[in-house]
C-alpha cells in the first residue's frame, strides 16, 4: 500500500464549515480527505453517506455543534464502523493539527485492519466485532471524595447547555457530578466523548457500578436509576421502575448527602424534577435552574427565595459554582 493510499480520511462533522477547517490543515499534513459528509437536522444530507467509509482509513468526527439528533445519529453511523474513529476537539491551537497528525498515524499503524477487509464487511462477509472503549473505573481508595454532588439535569438543549457550562467550569473544583441527559443507553458515549473535549474533568458513561470522586463526572442514561452506596458508588436499579427519574434520584442524593446535595436543571420535560428540586432544598442544598424553564419550574422561583435558589444562563451557573468552591 503507498503512503499516500494509507493515508485517506473520512470526515463526519456537523456543520458545513467543518469540512474546510478541518481540511486544510489535515492536507497540509499529507492526509487526503476522501469523503466528507455533513450532518443536517440529524441526517445525511449527501448521497454519499452510505459509502462514506468504504475506502478510508480512519474517520474524524467533528462534534462543534451538535444537538440531539445529531448526537444521535452519529453514533448510528460509528457504531457500525470497525475503522479507528478520532472526535476532534473544536479548539485548534498553533500545534493541533500536528497533535492531531501524530494521533491519526498512531491509531492507524495500530490497527490490523485493511481496505479489503472494510470491504468485505459490506459484503455481509468476515464481519468484524466492534471494539469499544473500555470504561475506567475509579477505585475509592485512590481519590478525594468532598461529598460535593450536583446531579445536572437535561433534555432538548441538555448537550449544548451542558457544553457552555463546563466550558466555563474552574478545573480541580472539590465537587463531583452526576448528569442525568434525556439519551438513550446506547448513545451515551457519544455526549460522553463530546463533553471531554470541553473539560478537564474526568467524564464517563455509567454502564455498571460506578465511583463518584472530586472531579468525576459520570453520564446516566434516560430512563436509569440508581442508588448510593455507603462508598459512593452509584449502583444501577434494574428492578424498581423510575416514572420521575429527575424526582426520585434528586430525592437519592438528597437522602444520601443532605446539605451536600445540589442540582442544576438546564432543561426539562413536563414537571418531572420539579418535586425532585424540592427535596433538595428541604435538605439544605441548593437549587440552580437555567433560564427559560417550562412553567412548571416557575413555580420554584415563586417559592424560594435566597442564596441557595437561583436561576441564570449556564456559564454564569459555571462562574458561580466557581466562586462557590474556589
Amino acid at each position: 500500500m503507498s503512503t499516500q493510499a494509507g493515508k485517506r480520511l473520512g470526515l463526519l462533522v456537523c456543520k458545513p464549515e467543518a469540512v474546510q477547517r478541518l481540511s486544510e490543515p489535515l492536507e497540509q499534513c499529507g492526509w487526503v480527505i476522501s469523503r466528507s459528509v455533513v450532518l443536517a437536522d440529524g441526517q445525511l444530507d449527501t448521497d454519499n453517506g452510505a459509502g462514506l467509509f468504504e475506502s478510508v482509513n480512519a474517520i474524524v468526527v467533528d462534534l462543534d455543534g451538535a444537538d440531539n439528533r445529531q448526537l444521535d445519529h452519529l453514533n448510528e453511523l460509528v457504531s457500525a464502523e470497525v475503522l479507528p474513529v478520532l472526535f476532534n476537539d473544536s479548539s485548534q491551537d498553533s500545534h493541533w493539527s500536528q497533535r492531531l497528525n501524530d494521533k491519526l498515524t498512531e491509531v492507524i499503524s495500530a490497527t490490523d485492519l485493511t481496505v479489503s477487509k472494510v470491504q468485505a464487511r459490506y459484503d455481509g462477509s468476515n464481519d468484524i466485532p466492534l471494539k469499544r472503549d473500555q470504561q475506567v473505573q475509579a477505585e475509592t481508595d485512590t481519590h478525594n471524595m468532598s461529598g460535593n454532588v450536583w446531579l445536572l439535569s437535561g433534555s432538548l438543549g441538555g448537550p449544548e447547555a451542558l457544553r457552555e457550562f463546563f466550558s466555563a467550569l474552574s478545573p480541580g473544583l472539590p465537587v463531583s457530578f452526576i448528569v442525568m441527559q434525556r439519551i438513550a443507553k446506547e448513545h451515551i458515549d457519544v455526549l460522553a466523548k463530546h463533553l471531554r473535549h470541553y473539560t478537564d474533568y474526568s467524564v464517563s458513561a455509567m454502564h455498571g457500578a460506578s465511583v463518584l470522586y472530586d472531579g468525576a463526572v459520570l453520564l446516566v442514561a434516560d430512563g436509569s436509576c440508581f442508588s448510593i452506596d455507603s462508598r459512593h458508588r452509584l449502583l444501577p436499579d434494574t428492578v424498581s421502575p423510575c416514572d420521575h427519574v429527575y424526582d426520585e434520584m434528586m430525592a437519592v442524593l438528597a437522602e444520601r448527602y443532605g446539605a451536600n446535595a445540589s442540582a442544576i436543571v438546564f432543561s426539562a420535560i413536563g414537571e418531572d424534577g420539579v418535586a425532585g428540586c424540592r427535596k433538595i432544598l428541604a435538605s439544605g442544598g441548593r437549587v440552580w435552574l437555567q433560564e427559560d424553564l417550562t412553567s412548571y419550574f416557575d413555580r420554584l422561583a415563586d417559592e424560594y427565595d435566597g442564596d441557595r435558589f437561583d436561576v441564570a444562563a449556564s456559564v454564569v451557573l459555571a462562574q458561580r459554582l466557581n466562586a462557590l468552591y474556589e
